[in-house]
């Protein structure tokens, strides 16, 4: 299914969350049937979020990852948007969507 919907999510340091949040967004997605992309925008993280963010982009051809040595939240933004697949753009803040604002799906 083409994407309709880019999700873009800047991460920085975010090992503890990345996980989850990667698993809950394509969980709900495909409960949904929604044709979409998840980019991981990954900025100059000193932890494992690459890492992590990789290895979960392997196992599903939703997500895609990308890297920024240093870290800028704007740059990460912009990144993400110019690599979106679509012109309907959802941005979310790994640390906001992995606490309980969110409903569980």
């Amino acid at each position: 299914m083409a994407p309709i919907l880019s999700i873009v999510l800047p991460a920085y340091n975010e090992e503890e969350l990345i996980g989850k949040t990667l698993k809950d967004i394509t969980l709900g997605l495909s409960r949904f049937e929604i044709g979409a992309e998840i980019l991981v925008c990954e900025y100059g993280s000193s932890d494992k979020t690459f890492e992590i963010s990789k290895k979960l982009a392997r196992k599903n051809k939703l997500i895609r990852v990308f890297h920024q040595v240093k870290p800028s939240y704007g740059k990460a933004l912009k990144l993400g948007i110019e690599k979106a697949a679509t012109d309907k753009i959802i941005i979310f803040n790994v640390f906001i969507w992995a606490t309980h604002y969110f409903l569980p799906i």
